[in-house]
């Protein structure tokens, strides 16, 4: 463990955003070349990259402008949020599975070049999505 990647088969705490959980994830891939440690929820059995404290290399500084007030967005600008699409701070997305609208407020670089988008949606609260995967 060297390389400050814990090995397959050890747990660390993450927050499920499906189960809307803090669990204890076994780690089920330590091998990745670009850094990122990859979890499996024990109750969706979901995989998920391990995501840093917020505040942890933010770029953008993480609050909403005053355009992002969830009460003044317009659902018309919504993009359906999809994992392989690029965000930008104050981007309205729709989250399909959730049938809710919210806002982008930060972004969070993984290694490997990969990011989480961090969006403040009106039902949901705040949660953490991933971005430009694949």
């Amino acid at each position: 463990m060297e390389s400050g990647i814990p090995a397959s088969g050890t747990a660390m705490r993450q927050y499920c955003s499906v189960c809307k959980a803090d669990l204890e994830m076994s780690v089920v891939s330590d091998t990745n070349e670009d850094g990122v440690v990859w979890l499996k929820c024990p109750q969706c059995k979901g995989i998920l990259p391990h995501i840093k404290d917020p505040g942890e290399d933010v770029i953008a500084d993480g609050e909403p402008s005053a355009s992002s007030v969830l009460d003044d967005f317009d659902i018309e600008s919504a993009r359906p949020y999809d994992p392989k699409s690029r965000y930008e701070i104050d981007d309205v997305v729709h989250h399909r599975g959730w049938d809710d609208y919210g806002v982008v407020v930060g972004k969070e670089e993984l290694p490997g070049n990969r990011f989480i988008i961090r969006v403040r949606f009106k039902e949901q609260g705040e949660t953490q999505l991933i971005e430009g995967a694949g």
